[in-house]
């Protein structure tokens, strides 16, 4: 069952991080104007300064406001990202609270229907409403890692650093990150609790017999469907053991008749 207490809670400060934005725009802005201003009053002094270097002199300045310009849009593309994710984040936090709340009064009204013989699992209802705050809280955690993800690639792209990716499960992924809804969804235990499954008889045991009956249809499955493979013809018209049988055989016949040419040739040549 979920635990209220166990659901993620956003320890940030969302607050703190839009006045650092919107620090870092006017960082961004003063950076751009002062490096432009640099170059625009040197440029003045070009009519009191004549000499043959005069022109090479007046263009060392064109580096700095184009760095300015090139650092103070990168410093943009960060706040950028960044107001982008705290716009998400506040959306999720909201929506883990309100799952919080859910959880704790679904919790609450089970906790009498949790024994031997009368337990909430039974009633589909109460299992349905579990199913979607845990639908619910698997959800938010996915679309927060992603939106942690986005933000982090963005700024890292600027500088050729790690771009991050959902995990997808593949052992050969690079710099995986997080979890998708989906992936949540088919664990068995999680740090926010368990999933909950219908449960008609005491102890869970319909559920048990059917997880058990899943896999024993699995099973057979895959040997009838190697028995047709076995019978089948392939492409020539054989059955497999028809194929391997007469592999085998030509096999035998083919030592035998080398060891009949080997016997020959000793003879031929002790002759």
């Amino acid at each position: 069952m979920i635990n209220p207490d166990k659901i993620p809670t956003f320890t940030g400060d969302l607050i703190g991080m839009q006045q650092y934005i919107a620090a870092m725009r006017r960082a961004a802005k003063a950076i751009r104007d002062n490096g432009g201003d640099v170059h625009t009053r040197f440029q003045g002094l070009s009519a009191f300064y004549q000499a043959p270097e005069a022109s090479d002199l007046f263009a060392t300045t064109q580096a700095v406001g184009d760095k300015s310009l090139s650092f103070a849009t990168d410093l943009e593309t960060v706040a950028d990202a960044l107001s982008d994710y705290v716009v998400e984040a506040a959306e999720i936090v909201k929506q883990l609270e309100s799952l919080r709340g859910q959880a704790q009064v679904f919790v609450e009204s089970v906790k009498d229907d949790d024994g031997l013989f009368r337990n909430w699992q039974q009633d589909q209802d109460k299992v349905d409403e579990h199913q979607a705050i845990w639908d619910g809280v698997n959800a938010a955690v996915a679309a927060f890692q992603q939106a942690e993800v986005t933000c982090a690639d963005k700024i890292t792209a600027l500088v050729g650093g790690t771009q991050w990716h959902i995990n997808d499960g593949s052992p050969k992924q690079e710099n995986a990150y997080g979890f998708t809804a989906e992936q949540l969804s088919e664990a068995d235990k999680l740090p926010w609790g368990t999933p909950a499954h219908h449960e008609a008889l005491p102890f869970g045991i319909d559920y048990h017999l059917q997880q058990v009956g899943i896999s024993l249809w699995d099973n057979a499955a895959g040997s009838v469907e190697g028995l047709v493979d076995l019978f089948s013809p392939g492409e020539d018209g054989d059955a497999a053991w028809i194929r391997t049988a007469t592999g085998r055989a030509r096999v035998r016949g083919t030592c035998r008749s080398r060891r009949r040419a080997d016997r020959s040739r000793r003879s031929s040549s002790r002759g």
